[in-house]
């Protein structure tokens, strides 16, 4: 196996960039949902697919920091890659939907806090920026790939290897 270690891709702008912060908006997010004590609204769903969703995130910055998007394999007839860039369009594509809705799901129970608790109140707002940022990445992210893929269309994304 062929692997090419990439420290400085966390750092490259703008795909290393966006991938670092999908994953640390993803932590952050996660940590405003244990200190949430009360959901409203239908928001343990949002919990769920964050749990998935920031899990890929860092699973696909791991894999772009040790070059997995190239040839792995040693032999020149031989091409064996792993298309992330295809699997980051799709995922982000939908999670950029899903915290969509969580943000709205956020703001919709805002008003109906401030009566009940202040704490919960900023705890909510902080959960709904924090989805809009993670929406507003992930989509950015989904787009720059289609930007950057053959004739802009959805299957060339499968060939494309995100450098920065």
């Amino acid at each position: 196996m062929n692997f090419k270690f990439n420290k400085t891709f966390p750092f490259l702008v703008p795909f290393g960039v966006l991938q670092t912060s999908k994953v640390f908006f993803s932590i952050t997010l996660f940590i405003i949902f244990i200190c949430i004590d009360k959901y409203i609204n239908g928001i343990e769903i949002i919990n769920t697919l964050l749990c998935f969703f920031g899990i890929f995130s860092l699973l696909s910055l791991t894999a772009h920091i040790f070059g997995l998007q190239h040839n792995l394999s040693d032999k020149t007839d031989v091409f064996c890659y792993i298309p992330l860039a295809l699997l980051d369009f799709f995922i982000g594509v939908l999670a950029a939907f899903i915290y969509s809705i969580g943000f709205i799901l956020f703001f919709i129970s805002l008003p109906e806090l401030y009566e009940y608790s202040t704490k919960l109140f900023f705890k909510y707002f902080f959960g709904g920026i924090n989805c809009l940022l993670l929406m507003i990445t992930y989509g950015f992210y989904s787009f720059k790939l289609y930007l950057k893929s053959p004739n802009q269309k959805t299957i060339g994304i499968k060939s494309i290897i995100v450098e920065a």
